[in-house]
């Protein structure tokens, strides 16, 4: 059997790909928009799959599904709200502040208790996820929080962190409650796509969605295709390992994310940032031990 960290740091991976295409995509789009867009790449690919996999349901479990799926849109709509309105060496690694929230949360529901290892990487975390916000603007160890309560935009990748916290917790208690992880895949994102498709309905209508495929349906594509293979090696991962350390690992792809975003997007301060970033990775390694 692959271990669970194997899973993890695949996922990982296709995070890399899945957010730099998403960012190109953003680039042109507003947030909800390129959402959908790559909803309709995504629903096919879960279609497909629901020929060859299980779809039955222990009795009961399909409105905690749904319930699980208007955590992740909300999550998902601040998250990538904050992709578009940030550089990606900022927006990235302020996501890995949601293991100190699912510390805790997996704490109180899941009975997942940090040791002092953990802890210690939880501090990493946010030390990390302080300094990288700093810029040449501000001088001194206060600068970067006061840069960070300037720009609004900023906390957006924060409370995606702790909105899909909560919604992290509910996967791994309703997939070690016995669903399979593909089937589990098909129904949640299932309803997370048309929970898109009807916010979009509403905000937009139909309006500019045809113009919007055929301007991005590359990056659209691409976007769907890293988020299809990184959620089949999350929830695989999570099936074995506890969700604070599959998460965790997660993380380390704000070192991709850091790097190559600078090298493609010709972000500023790539090096201090990638720095930043380490810290971070290396305080989620410390959960690990």
């Amino acid at each position: 059997m692959v271990p669970w960290y194997v899973f993890a740091l695949l996922s990982a991976a296709f995070i890399v790909v899945r957010d730099l295409a998403s960012k190109k995509a953003l680039f042109r789009e507003h947030s909800l928009e390129m959402l959908v867009a790559r909803a309709l790449f995504l629903v096919p690919m879960l279609l497909i799959l629901g020929f060859f996999i299980p779809l039955g349901l222990p009795r009961g479990a399909l409105p905690f599904l749904y319930i699980v799926s208007v955590l992740f849109t909300a999550g998902l709509l601040l998250r990538t709200c904050g992709l578009r309105h940030l550089e990606m060496g900022v927006s990235a690694p302020l996501q890995n502040v949601s293991p100190l929230f699912l510390l805790f949360i997996a704490a109180a529901t899941l009975g997942e208790v940090p040791d002092a290892l953990q802890i210690t990487g939880i501090v990493l975390i946010v030390v990390g996820a302080y300094f990288i916000e700093g810029t040449k603007e501000y001088s001194g160890p206060f600068g970067p929080l006061r840069h960070l309560w300037r720009d609004k935009y900023a906390w957006l990748p924060i409370v995606a962190g702790l909105v899909l916290s909560a919604s992290q917790a509910m996967d791994k208690y309703l997939i070690g409650g016995g669903i399979a992880p593909l089937t589990y895949l098909f129904w949640v994102w299932l309803f997370i796509n048309v929970n898109l498709l009807l916010l979009h309905l509403v905000r937009f209508r139909w309006r500019g969605l045809s113009q919007d495929l055929v301007q991005d349906w590359r990056w659209a594509g691409i976007s769907a295709a890293g988020l299809f293979f990184q959620l089949l090696t999350y929830y695989f991962a999570l099936r074995q390992g506890d969700v604070t350390l599959v998460v965790a690992i997660t993380q380390m792809s704000a070192l991709g994310l850091v790097l190559l975003g600078g090298q493609v997007y010709h972000e500023q301060s790539v090096a201090r940032r990638f720095g930043a970033a380490a810290i971070m990775v290396v305080g989620a390694c410390l959960i690990l031990l």
